[in-house]
């Protein structure tokens, strides 16, 4: 049996379509309470946040015929999170919509996805990378801690909140 690595590049305007369609299908798949929300603002304004917005950047996981297997987003975090603060000698980089189809996930993707983001953000500049997940997401919080990240706060509501980071430096 042949194991088939995807390609992974970074996006450009000829993939936004097909980015935001597949990356909102996964999150409506596995976070169906957004989904009534609709689309996030990053994935409305997609080119402006991840494509025109220094040290931002989004990433494809990519077959050999072109499908979407992952894909996984880079933005320059702003503090917005009280349990989440970064000093400004300590500039950190959010990860967000680490996404892997169904039927390529537990072979490697999400991890390819990871590496690729954590080495653009170290060649960013940033000296963190900053994630949350949740715990009601299946396998997320041990996933992201094989990836070099760990726990540093966690909320105790309704969407039980983990808060991550790693040195990238």
């Amino acid at each position: 049996m042949t194991v088939v690595s995807p390609v992974i590049i970074q996006a450009r305007e000829e993939h936004i379509a097909d980015a935001v369609a597949f990356a909102a299908l996964v999150r409506e798949e596995v976070m169906p309470m957004f989904a009534i929300n609709g689309l996030s603002p990053d994935l409305v304004n997609f080119s402006e946040y991840y494509l025109h917005q220094e040290g931002a950047g989004f990433f494809l996981a990519l077959s050999e015929r072109g499908e979407i297997w992952g894909c996984i987003g880079v933005q320059p975090y702003d503090n917005r999170i009280e349990t989440a603060k970064y000093e400004a000698n300590q500039p950190a980089a959010e990860i967000v919509k680490c996404y892997v189809a169904a039927s390529s996930r537990r072979s490697g993707v999400g991890s390819l996805l990871a590496a690729e983001a954590k080495r653009f953000i170290a060649e960013q500049g940033y000296s963190v990378a900053y994630l949350h997940t949740h715990r009601f997401l299946k396998g997320a919080v041990d996933f992201w801690q094989r990836q070099g990240f760990a726990i540093t706060a966690e909320d105790q509501d309704e969407w039980q909140t983990v808060h991550m980071d790693a040195s990238v430096t």
